[in-house]
């Protein structure tokens, strides 16, 4: 967005013009451009100011604000949900589309944020992994340790062959 141009030029511009110059002669004069000078000076017999124009989107909370709280209790319920669990949620909910970069804007201006993912898996602390894990530890190890010869290893990866050069 253009910076508004300053305010000691828009008062130099008004004195020509209470001193009956027309918009056009001041624009030249203080080398701006014609249509500026036109808009200036129906500001100034509008209000008697060139003042700046608000620029930029008007202020306001967009058409998500009042459903703020209905996004608020859904992220209560399961802070892993995600943002298109959460759009398909709201056209369920309500019967309207919005799209998923406009939830996390509102998301964003509520304070919410998101977090990387750490190292370890959250599923980790969960009382079923844990006890398998600690059933892998104390008894499979062990035994994998004892008979290595028994131990059969299974790549399900899949292995490409054909990605060797066929020219030097």
């Amino acid at each position: 967005m253009p910076a508004p141009l300053p305010a000691s030029l828009r008062g130099r511009f008004k004195q020509y013009i209470e001193e009956g110059l027309s918009a056009r002669a001041v624009a030249l004069r203080l080398r701006i451009s014609p249509a500026t000078g036109v808009r200036w000076a129906q500001r100034i017999r509008r209000g008697g100011e060139a003042s700046v124009a608000v620029m930029g989107r008007p202020v306001g909370h967009g058409k998500l604000a009042p459903y703020a709280d209905f996004f608020q209790e859904l992220i209560a319920q399961d802070p892993d949900i995600t943002l298109f669990e959460l759009r398909d949620a709201f056209a369920d909910a309500h019967g309207e589309k919005v799209h998923h970069s406009g939830i996390a804007v509102m998301l964003k201006h509520l304070g919410y944020t998101h977090k990387k993912k750490s190292l370890v898996a959250s599923e980790r602390n969960r009382a079923r992994v844990k006890h398998r894990r600690q059933d892998w530890l104390k008894h499979r190890i062990p035994a994998i340790s004892q008979k290595p010869d028994k131990v059969v290893f299974i790549d399900e990866t899949i292995v490409r062959t054909n990605l060797t050069r066929l020219r030097g």
